[in-house]
């Protein structure tokens, strides 16, 4: 299984006809949940049935972006799992991300693992890192935060109670005038389906 397939599970499934001329039909899941990205999530008319009966979910790196700059406006306080879900999305080593966090790599390791809680200007820190990085910016274009907004927030606590998982759909995108083919990004979905 490649890193953009997920077994399918119980999701539901529409059949899509695909522009080819032919008569192929894609099966395309109108709500598709998942933690492939290590939050849970819920993916909108965008993650399709291949024929070997898995889910592919297309351009898992905008998505990544996407999440991650979706999670950072939460003003829930990072859990140890989640900062290095972040590092690694960011495509940072232990040493580099340290450095902008502006602690020792050591005691980077402490907080990925818990066993140290992650200070509120660290955090603020973390937040603003993924705020700042451009990369995920041009992979996310569609989710906007800015250093102001993680600056006023109010961080809480983790919690253990559910909320909802964020959702997400796939979209054509155009940055600029002079870009011919749109790219496909992920932008939050404020209505999910059978939520």
């Amino acid at each position: 299984m490649d890193m953009n397939t997920v077994d399918i599970g119980t999701h539901t499934s529409e059949k899509t006809p695909k522009s080819s001329g032919k008569d192929v039909f894609l099966v395309v899941y109108p709500r598709f949940e998942t933690d492939i990205v290590g939050w849970p999530i819920v993916l909108i008319n965008c993650v399709v049935k291949k024929d070997d009966g898995q889910a592919y979910i297309p351009n898992l790196g905008a998505l990544e972006a996407a999440v991650l700059r979706h999670r950072v406006k939460q003003p829930i306080r990072f859990r140890p799992w989640e900062i290095l879900c972040a590092r690694k999305i960011m495509g940072e080593t232990a040493a580099s991300f340290a450095n902008k966090l502006q602690i020792r790599p050591d005691y980077l390791s402490k907080l990925e693992n818990g066993h140290h809680p992650m200070s509120a200007s660290t955090e603020i820190l973390l937040r603003l890192a993924v705020v700042s990085d451009k990369k995920l910016e041009q992979r996310a274009p569609l989710i906007r935060v800015s250093g102001e907004e993680i600056f006023s927030m109010e961080l809480a606590p983790f919690t253990k109670k559910k909320s909802k998982p964020p959702c997400f759909q796939l979209v054509s995108f155009v940055a600029h005038e002079e870009q011919e083919i749109p790219e496909e990004v992920y932008r939050e979905e404020r209505k999910c389906v059978n939520a």
